[in-house]
């Protein structure tokens, strides 16, 4: 199907976010052509940088470079190097993606979370090609730049999802890991599983043995899957994966 997107800012309006309904190319998240919810979250010097005439990616320190992405991305350790979105084909898609925000909204006047943008969320969970019933918060930047009601209204809402955040040792931000892993690493003694898993969260971590391992590598796909969905949702254990 034709992917439909809706967009409003966060709270502080630094961070810009959206909610594209389609279908995927990523076979790890979804079989080919299966229509499933996926949410974006852009920093706002990434928007006002293509906006201003800014052109191309860097794939060698990242999408639009990491300086651009102190609000979307946060305390993440990754978002200098070796996050898994540097990825050329990744890099490309959300360039393109921001492309066609500014086509659409040349004058930039987004809005934050309101009332019409419910309305759109709701008729996007009541699609008729909506059928997967499965959403992966954060495909890029941290999903806690969304309100928390808007988290509680998509999981509620579509029953089956994913998110991850490196936001976890912020109190701030405690109830969005109710929906989403705490984003963890082995070799990152401040962002490790055991004191994640102190803090109450359960955690996914990347080359590990404090868990289950994903079962992406038995050919499982995340729509499919729906562990990786906080302390209330499916799983109830933390989940590992080799490095990436």
């Amino acid at each position: 199907m034709q992917a439909q997107k809706v967009v409003f800012l966060s709270d502080d309006r630094k961070v810009l976010n959206v909610v594209r309904l389609g279908d995927t190319t990523n076979t790890k998240i979804a079989s080919p052509k299966e229509v499933v919810l996926q949410t974006y979250h852009f920093d706002m010097s990434q928007i006002n940088f293509v906006a201003n005439g800014g052109k191309g990616t860097n794939l060698r320190t990242g999408f639009l470079n990491p300086e651009l992405t102190s609000n979307n991305c946060l305390t993440c350790p990754m978002r200098f190097k070796g996050c898994y979105t540097f990825h050329p084909d990744q890099s490309k898609g959300n360039l393109s993606m921001i492309r066609s925000i500014v086509r659409a909204y040349p004058n930039l006047n987004f809005t934050t979370y309101n009332s019409e943008v419910e309305s759109k969320l709701i008729e996007f969970i009541n699609h008729k090609k909506f059928t997967k019933k499965y959403i992966r918060f954060g495909t890029y930047g941290c999903p806690t730049n969304m309100p928390i009601e808007v988290v509680k209204l998509l999981a509620t809402k579509v029953g089956k999802w994913t998110g991850y955040s490196h936001e976890w040792h912020n109190p701030v931000k405690k109830e969005y890991f109710k929906y989403f892993m705490a984003s963890s690493h082995s070799d990152k003694p401040m962002f490790n599983s055991t004191l994640a898993n102190a803090y109450g969260f359960r955690t996914f971590e990347t080359d590990s043995t404090n868990g289950v391992y994903c079962p992406s590598y038995r050919g499982v796909t995340c729509a499919n899957c729906g562990l990786c969905s906080g302390t209330i949702g499916k799983g109830k254990t933390n989940i590992v994966i080799d490095k990436h």
